[in-house]
């Protein structure tokens, strides 16, 4: 799911096909115009083994992020064109909100990713 705007919404009405950019109509979504600033927010449910580590893996965002697992701020990234993984161990639980705010506003000083 996806709403657009620079700050965090309080709803994420609108539904996106990852890892599309919302410009793409495999992404699904309406959306014609460029926002620098999009969130993402999904929710997931697990079983939890304590003596297990669990990785969440990003394949790219493009350009620059920020991501919170319930409420907590657990990494960032810069770079849309490298893969990172974030160690959620710490923050996951049996039932899971993840948000990401991606900022792209396509400087001339960064590499240009898919979504140009």
């Amino acid at each position: 799911m996806k709403t657009i705007t620079k700050n965090h919404p309080k709803k994420f009405p609108d539904k996106i096909t990852v890892p599309y950019s919302y410009t793409f109509k495999k992404a699904n979504v309406d959306e014609d115009d460029y926002h620098p600033v999009v969130w993402y927010q999904k929710h997931f449910d697990m079983a939890i083994n304590k003596a297990h580590h669990y990785l969440l893996h990003f394949e790219a965002v493009d350009y620059q992020c920020q991501i919170w697992l319930n409420g907590h701020l657990i990494g960032s990234h810069i770079g849309g064109h490298t893969p990172f993984t974030l160690d959620i161990s710490k923050w996951v639980a049996t039932s899971n909100t993840l948000e990401v705010r991606v900022e792209n506003f396509n400087a001339t000083d960064q590499p240009i990713g898919k979504q140009a």
